[in-house]
């Protein structure tokens, strides 16, 4: 064998090395970005999850504070009776600021979907907002649009839940 074959055989053997690092660098760079991909999609499924939870958590104490307190009002109490009951207006108050600082949430961390499905069950609540307290709401809207929330939740927080969508 004569020098130049040895350089060739080196050239090729340094070429099958360089094709085999790049290779390896690639299959790493590639694996590490679909790990990153996936890392990503369940940090947002969870967040996601969060914000539907508390939506719907605070949808529901919401609407049992609203009942609570028209039910107050039916028993025979004044409006300012109800203003001075500390423990009704306290819990309906509450109730009214988490509610909305979720949905809140859900305006700036959810899909445009999401976003959709909170603002219905907004519309379906009472009212929030101004000086007069408004307690009253329909329920069967609300139950519709609390429906809207838990199929969306599923589609997006859930996607891999088969019976997700069932109530």
């Amino acid at each position: 064998m004569t020098t130049r074959d040895e350089w060739r055989i080196a050239l090729i053997g340094f070429a099958g090395t360089v094709i085999g690092a790049v290779s390896v660098l690639a299959g790493t760079v590639i694996s590490s970005n679909l790990q990153d991909v996936h890392d990503r999609t369940a940090k947002l499924e969870q967040q996601r999850e969060k914000l539907f939870d508390e939506l719907l958590d605070y949808g529901n104490d919401y609407g049992w504070a609203s009942i609570a307190a028209q039910n107050y009002l039916e028993a025979g109490h004044t409006d300012q009776e109800l203003l001075g009951n500390e423990a009704l207006m306290s819990r309906y108050l509450k109730a009214r600021h988490d509610f909305k600082t979720s949905v809140n949430q859900m305006s700036v961390y959810g899909t445009s979907d999401a976003w959709q499905r909170a603002e219905e069950l907004y519309k379906a609540l009472p009212p929030i907002g101004g000086d007069k307290y408004v307690y009253t709401f329909n329920y069967g809207e609300y139950d519709l649009a609390y429906g809207g929330v838990l199929s969306e939740y599923c589609q997006e927080a859930q996607p891999d839940r088969k019976d997700c969508d069932s109530r």
